[in-house]
């Protein structure tokens, strides 16, 4: 029995104007005086089919727009968000409303060892975090919004998990859980190393916890804004517009050391925006030395950059010279994928989704299967059933020769 659409409808909305709230605070504080400044660092990644990746559709909602600008900015931000030291417990406690996510822990001994390893592909493919055996933490960047109750959580937790690994699927979830991870604490005791000493804060990121825009707005609250950044002349930063994954790795793993050689061959006690963008590309290729296949090209490249951003920012630099063409892209590491934005999927908690929860106490079997498929055996579910289609079309050629 269907429920009341304006009902549905108003709690629909409802729930988004309360994200949409909370997401305007969030970008407000980030943003300030730096909107122009973001732009043009998002606008400037040199990396193919950046559109697929993170948006700029037209017919995209400004907000979502805007949501996939941050989203941006976090990619080119990740190193520096690792250097900044902030926590996902710092992040979560200055954001303004919930942080969800869902708890899980499974029944080991109730499972078959195939059906083991497909739940737990199941876990990975949906993002899930492995906290101790048995016990996993869905992040709340991958967490649906809206309110919950248990009905909701348990028809969610079937369609999401149990449902994709067969109708014949044993399974025991003892525990099921939302959290808001605002209200919710881990200690852990000891220097034990092992892995089993994780806790939900060791195995989530920042950027996993609250939206984009609000984490750059903690960073921006410890000293990592981008002017900061900007002109600190922070290489991999810099870098970050155009060099391949494993060029910014190296880059990386050995910024202190090429400072380091920069500033012993100028003999200057920094190296800010200011000196790179009047160094020459030969003295910054050899402070690379091995640590990149393309030291010199990717040291012109640096240079350019370094002078761009002196120009918006109004400094003086030599005139820019041709932009040297950049090495092949190679393989995108999964850690550079965008992390979306609060997701827009809602609990499944709608009436014929209930009506089939309700059904499965019932009649375990069908209940697997989506509205319009057979009961039957799997290789004949996408198979029409000749019989019954014959019935079917003579019952339509009687009542058009009734009509």
């Amino acid at each position: 029995m269907a429920g009341d659409p304006s009902k549905g409808f108003g709690k629909f909305f409802g729930r988004v104007k309360d994200r949409f709230e909370r997401l305007s605070e969030s970008v407000a504080a980030a943003n300030g005086d730096d909107s122009d400044l973001i732009l043009s660092v998002v606008q400037r990644i040199d990396v193919e089919g950046e559109l697929a990746l993170g948006g700029g559709v037209e017919s995209q909602l400004e907000s979502k727009q805007e949501g996939d600008m941050y989203q941006k900015l976090m990619r080119r931000l990740q190193w520096q968000l690792s250097k900044s030291g902030i926590t996902p417990e710092e992040a979560i406690s200055s954001y303004p409303g919930e942080v969800q996510a869902v708890l899980l822990y499974r029944s080991y001994d109730k499972f078959r060892e195939s059906e083991t390893n497909l739940l737990r592909e199941k876990f990975i493919e949906m993002g899930w975090r492995n906290i101790q055996p048995n016990l996993w933490v869905l992040p709340p960047n991958k967490t649906p919004g809206g309110s919950i109750n248990s009905q909701d959580l348990k028809v969610w937790v079937r369609k999401k998990l149990a449902k994709p690994c067969g109708r014949d699927f044993d399974y025991v979830f003892p525990v099921v859980a939302v959290i808001d991870m605002k209200k919710t604490t881990a200690d852990k005791r000891g220097i034990r190393k092992m892995p089993t000493a994780r806790t939900i804060y060791n195995v989530l990121e920042p950027d996993e916890v609250v939206p984009p825009s609000h984490l750059y707005s903690v960073m921006k609250s410890r000293g990592f804004g981008l002017r900061d950044i900007i002109l600190s002349g922070d290489i991999p930063f810099l870098a970050s517009a155009f060099a391949t994954q494993d060029e910014l790795m190296a880059i990386q793993e050995n910024e202190e050391a090429i400072v380091a050689s920069l500033k012993q061959m100028t003999g200057s006690q920094s190296v800010n925006l200011q000196d790179l963008a009047n160094l020459g590309a030969d003295l910054v290729a050899d402070a690379f030395g091995s640590t990149v296949v393309h030291g010199k090209d990717l040291a012109q490249r640096l240079i350019v950059e370094a002078q761009y951003w002196m120009r918006y920012l109004g400094g003086t630099v030599p005139a820019p010279g041709p932009m040297p063409s950049a090495p092949a892209m190679g393989p995108r590491n999964e850690r550079e994928v965008l992390l979306p934005a609060r997701p827009e999927e809602h609990w499944g908690g709608s009436a014929e989704e209930k009506e089939e929860e309700e059904a499965e106490s019932l009649s375990p079997q069908d209940s697997w299967f989506e509205p319009g498929e057979k009961s039957g055996e799997e290789d004949e579910a996408d198979q029409p059933d000749s019989e019954n289609q014959a019935m079917a079309e003579a019952k339509v050629k009687d009542d058009r020769s009734k009509s």
